[in-house]
């Protein structure tokens, strides 16, 4: 999902969609809406939810749909359906929506629905998703050798970047490549204000050696990432 969010920042809207299909719901009970919505066969919960995606302004008309009850015929057969995705109503797909023209905003709002309305078909439909959006293979990648990203095919002018997930810490993979190649490297975690100075240090030093720098935690530090890309077209 990190490789989807970061292609979606070309996009706000969908990238906004993209947020609130993310983010942990912390409505449990609703604030207006009526518990007996299609039919009574949604949980508190799922009401609650169902009330806080209605205020969103990318879901205009989803409220009314629900309280008018002009379409619950529509949303029992979506949730009784097993194939339900082509049922799923869209109530807010009117005029200059953004669902009208950007397929990938349609869809994420759809996934948004499937999310409170139909849990067990979310990891079927995110797949499908994830894959139009980043090719079909993007399920079924292979382990990363980074052997064969660290050979002479790749410039000291080019760094490479390891992106992983929260509190997995990928430093080791480095470290037992340096030591397979027999070569140096300074790590520096960036966070604090002493670390820009040793890591502008180390990068002067490694540019003068040939060894390695290994700059930890640098989405700590977006602004100072751009100084550091003039800093080694520089070298």
């Amino acid at each position: 999902m990190r490789l989807a969010q970061i292609k979606l920042s070309e996009d706000p809207i969908s990238e906004e969609l993209f947020d609130i299909f993310m983010r942990s719901s912390t409505s449990l009970t609703p604030a207006v809406m009526s518990a007996d919505i299609f039919d009574s066969r949604l949980s508190t919960t799922q009401v609650a939810q169902m009330e806080e995606i209605a205020e969103s302004i990318h879901f205009k008309g989803l409220k009314d749909d629900i309280e008018n009850r002009t379409s619950e015929d529509k949303w029992i057969n979506f949730m009784d359906d097993q194939g339900m995705t082509h049922l799923i109503p869209e109530p807010w797909r009117v005029d200059e929506d953004c669902s009208v023209t950007n397929e990938v905003a349609r869809q994420l709002k759809k996934m948004i629905m499937l999310k409170i309305l139909r849990p067990d078909r979310l990891i079927a439909v995110s797949r499908a998703f994830l894959q139009a959006l980043l090719g079909e293979n993007i399920i079924n990648i292979n382990p990363v050798e980074l052997m064969d990203f660290a050979g002479p095919a790749i410039s000291p002018y080019n760094p490479i970047m390891l992106v992983s997930a929260p509190g997995y810490d990928a430093s080791y993979k480095v470290e037992l490549l340096a030591k397979q190649k027999g070569t140096k490297y300074v790590g520096v975690a960036i966070g604090s204000p002493e670390a820009f100075g040793q890591a502008d240090k180390a990068i002067n030093v490694a540019s003068k050696n040939g060894t390695w720098v290994l700059l930890k935690n640098v989405h700590l530090a977006p602004a100072w990432l751009a100084d550091l890309e003039k800093k080694i077209y520089n070298l």
